[in-house]
This record gives C-alpha cells, structure tokens and sequence, in this order.
C-alpha cells in the first residue's frame, strides 16, 4: 500500500486540471536544453520501470525459493527458508499489483474516465472537462485534438481532427493509406484502431461506427481529418462522443505510437447542425473561421467560354 500512495500521490497532485505545456514549465525547460517531455509522461514511465524492476525481483526470490526446495534433500531448515522466502515474494508480487490497480483507479478518477459524460436520448450533462483517458499521460505523440476534450455544443456535423507530433504509419489509421507518402484521401478507418462511439453505450464494436462510417484524411501523416458519413449525437438532445485511439497505431518508423494503452477523450454533442455559411462583414468575418463540417449543395460545372477573332485588313 506503500507503494500505491507514493506513487500516486505525485501524479494526482499533477492530474490536477487542465495543465498545459506552461503550466507545467516546459517551455522554459526547453530554453535551458533540458527535454520538453511533458513532467506527467515522464513521471508515468518512472513508475512503470519502478513496477517492473520490483516485479523482475520477485520472480527472481520464487525462482530461488524454489532452488532452495529443490535442493534441500529433506532438510527441514532449507525446506522452512524456502517456503518463507516463497510466501514472502507472493505477498510482495500481490502487493505490486494491488499498487498499479489503485494507482491506475486514482488516476482515472481523477482524469474523468470513469465519469466521462452522458449519452443516449439528450439532456444528459457533466460536469467534467478534461475527459481525457489516463493513457494519455504515457505518450506525447498528440500534439491536439479537436474538438477539444470536454469541449461542449459540438455541432453534429463537425469533423474530427488529430494532429500528431510526428509522422505516423497511415496505414495503421485509414484503410488503403500510402505509408510512404503520408496520404489517404476520403478513405475508411481501421476500425481496431480508431474507434467512434457513444460515451454512454462504451466501447462496443455492435455500436462503435463501422469502418465505412467515418471517411478520413491527411496530406502529410501527421494532420488526420475524420468525418463521420451521418450526423454524430441525436436531434433530441445532447449525447457525449468519444474518440479512442489504440495500441495498434503505429510511427512511420513501425515504433508503436503510444507506450502505454492508447489514448481516448470526450466532448459533448449538441443537438444542433452547423448549416451558417461564413460571411464577410465590415470589421471581420461571422462567423468565426472554424474547423467544423461545412454543408454544401454540389458544384456547377464550369461553363466554357467561346469567342471569335476576325481578321479585315493587313497589317
């Protein structure tokens, strides 16, 4: 229990809110020269080799317990050490595990993944604003997401887009992708690895949006731009959606993307459709420029021009 409330004491002090790269002092670590490894990632993997060195050191006490038995030839002493140590490094093994699943527990809490937000019918609320996943604090492959986590009257016509820190394995992230270029155009999803789905009804793949469902995008396998074939949410009411990224994302060098389980988030769907063309006025443009789903009718094709030239008189 020690271990649990050294560990998560640190990072539930950090979980604290929505910290940003400035709030958490990366930027003036990056004019110094040290890393801008965000303070949480790197907390996140220390106790993840902390864990493993202590898991590493008790299989090694069962393996020697069990020397100790084996070569005991009947000597009740060696045979009474041997099951000491044994017991001891079961309860210690039990004890590590126990750590991580309240650590875990602790930091989810505290991240809203266990709380995310409604769905269904409408009218459902939360209260919580940063419904990003504890994953997210084992990778800093995201650089942002929209819409924001938490964010709130997301139109049901928006898109949904990702942008990562480095060039990703398109392939692992739309169906048909060019891995060597970094593009896909209006291609399906890979639905292992990205997943769509109603908050409330969780991550169920007789529910999640179907391969066929979201079309997606990217021009340089970092900017990904994900548009759902229908309407997200319900004309109803309010329905909270969420987006989970998993394991099976790769890098462009086949490094997996994300180091500990993936990373997932939330924000709110209104009942509402986007249908305000933007306008030019005097003193700027209304609406705000955005990056939501635009709803057009079709194109006219162009008309070609015909002229004729007549020539009366030499030159």
């Amino acid at each position: 229990m020690a271990i649990a409330v050294l560990v998560g004491l640190p990072l539930a002090a950090m979980s604290q809110g929505n910290l940003s790269e400035e709030d958490l002092g990366v930027e003036y670590m990056a004019q110094t020269g040290l890393s801008r490894e965000d303070p949480r990632i790197v907390i996140a993997r220390i106790i993840q080799i902390a864990l493993g060195f202590l898991g590493t050191i008790t299989v090694v006490l069962i393996i020697y317990a069990g020397f100790i038995w084996m070569t005991s030839q009947g000597n009740t002493d060696k045979v009474d050490k041997a099951k000491k140590i044994l017991k001891s490094a079961v309860i210690g093994l039990l004890i590590i595990l126990l750590s991580f699943a309240i650590v875990t527990f602790i930091i989810n809490k505290l991240l809203g993944v266990e709380g995310g937000g409604g769905g269904g019918g409408g009218g459902n609320t939360s209260s919580n604003t940063d419904n990003v996943s504890l994953v997210a604090l084992g990778n800093s492959i995201i650089k942002s997401v929209y819409p924001a986590p938490g964010q709130t009257d997301v139109p049901r016509n928006t898109g949904i887009i990702v942008t990562f820190r480095e060039k990703m394995k398109v392939s692992t992230i739309c169906q048909g992708g060019d891995d060597a270029a970094g593009t896909c155009n209006n291609a399906n999803i890979v639905a292992d690895n990205v997943k769509f789905f109603k908050t409330a009804d969780g991550d169920n793949p007789a529910t999640n949006l179907a391969f066929n469902k979201v079309k997606v995008s990217t021009n340089d396998g970092k900017i990904f731009v994900f548009v759902p074939t229908e309407y997200l949410g319900s004309p109803n009411g309010n329905v909270w959606q969420s987006v989970k990224l998993t394991t099976g994302i790769k890098k462009a060098n086949d490094k997996p993307a994300f180091t500990l389980s993936g990373f997932a988030w939330q924000f709110e769907v209104s009942s509402r459709v986007d249908l305000t063309p933007p306008q030019v006025r005097s003193g700027g443009i209304f609406p705000v420029p955005d990056n939501g789903r635009d709803i057009h009718q079709g194109v006219q094709p162009a008309q070609p021009a015909v002229a004729s030239i007549s020539v009366v008189s030499l030159p």
